[in-house]
């Protein structure tokens, strides 16, 4: 059996004000496609975090559709789970139609109490569950005693004990944190209040995890793997090797061999960092850039002077900014954003739409409310 491990598309990102997209489909369709067609595996496992948000634009609601539709072309079998990222309730839309099309969408814990067989191997689909999702499993199915106090880790224990043994290779597909994996700038808190690691041992009956949510590929156990992001989506991630693991799976020894196969990005990020006239002598480059600026004075309209070398400049940070009284100008500290400018800045970045006017005056109206000091 071959089985082909991805995950943290991110569909809809907004980069930094910059709409991903066009570029994220350009890479589907000659990048993961052909790789696919070409690779040849009887499953496509993705694990979580389809979306960039619960809400997704409009264009990467449809993006989806075509790489599914790819996928069923190349007659191979599919399970998707939703991440933290994720809108269960939207990913579940038409899913019973997808199933008699292999392609099978987990956005309950149906598929971790009856997981897919196919012949002696056994499939757990765990979708993104919080601690709250995970004891109303428990309380449901009567395997949470009385007596229990825990959270997290205990939780997820637990549940994997009561899982059904079935005899065969067992499979597990989840969106979640394990002991010893690497995260990076641009993973964001599972749930409010931080996340729990996992000790990888609870794991230990599985042949295989397949995970999502860290965006860099790895392997925190003999048996646990991350396929990290397709692509990278954050400046620090500029350095980092995209791709998917394959694995080749014996069903009747439950032996695997894995294989990470690289991928080309569709888009390229540069950070570059020194002082000003250094970097003006940088060649010419059409990645998408970062700039650090280490000048410790203010330099005259350095961000447009620098679009005319880099012009997909996107971030200028300044960070070696000195004030006239002598004290280091911290980048936290170089502008004070009030509550409208950074409700505005939010609504672009989740939206990619200012607000309106009538938003505008419910938020007036909602902080004249406040106390003073909320404000």
């Amino acid at each position: 059996m071959r089985i082909l491990h991805t995950a943290d598309w991110h569909l809809g990102k907004l980069f930094h004000g910059l709409h991903l997209t066009g570029d994220q489909a350009r890479f589907f369709e000659t990048e993961f496609l052909p790789l696919v067609r070409d690779l040849r595996p009887d499953l496509v496992v993705v694990a979580g975090d389809i979306f960039d948000r619960p809400v997704p634009p409009a264009e990467a609601v449809g993006l989806l559709g075509e790489i599914l539709t790819g996928l069923h072309e190349l007659g191979v079998t599919v399970a998707l789970i939703p991440g933290n990222h994720d809108s269960r309730e939207r990913l579940a839309f038409a899913r019973e139609l997808l199933a008699r099309l292999r392609i099978h969408v987990a956005v309950e814990e149906e598929f971790l109490l009856t997981p897919l067989r196919w012949g002696q191997v056994s499939l757990y689909l765990a979708p993104h569950l919080t601690p709250l999702h995970l004891k109303e499993i428990l309380e449901r199915q009567g395997w949470l005693p009385e007596t229990f106090s825990g959270e997290g880790a205990r939780l997820w224990e637990l549940l994997l004990r009561n899982l059904p043994p079935l005899k065969g290779p067992r499979l597990f597909v989840g969106h979640l944190l394990v002991e010893g994996g690497r995260k990076g700038e641009s993973e964001l808190e599972l749930w409010v209040g931080g996340e729990e690691g996992l000790p990888g041992r609870i794991f230990r009956d599985f042949q295989l995890v397949l995970l999502g949510h860290l965006h860099q590929a790895q392997r925190p156990e003999e048996n646990i793997y991350y396929a990290g992001s397709p692509f990278p989506l954050s400046f620090s991630e500029a350095e980092i090797t995209k791709g998917v693991w394959l694995f080749e799976l014996v069903p009747e020894t439950g032996r695997a061999s894995s294989e990470f196969i690289p991928l080309t990005p569709p888009w390229e990020l540069k950070i570059i960092r020194g002082i000003f006239h250094e970097i003006l002598r940088e060649p010419p480059s059409s990645a998408y850039v970062k700039v650090i600026l280490e000048d410790e004075t203010p330099v005259p309209q350095a961000f447009e002077r620098l679009r005319k070398l880099f012009p997909r400049l996107l971030v200028l940070e300044t960070p070696n900014l000195w004030a006239p009284s002598g004290e280091r100008l911290l980048p936290s500290t170089l502008r004070q954003w009030d509550t409208r400018e950074l409700f505005e800045i939010f609504l672009r970045e989740v939206g990619g739409r200012p607000p309106t006017d009538e938003e505008r005056a419910l938020l007036t109206e909602a902080l004249r409310r406040l106390p003073e000091p909320l404000r």
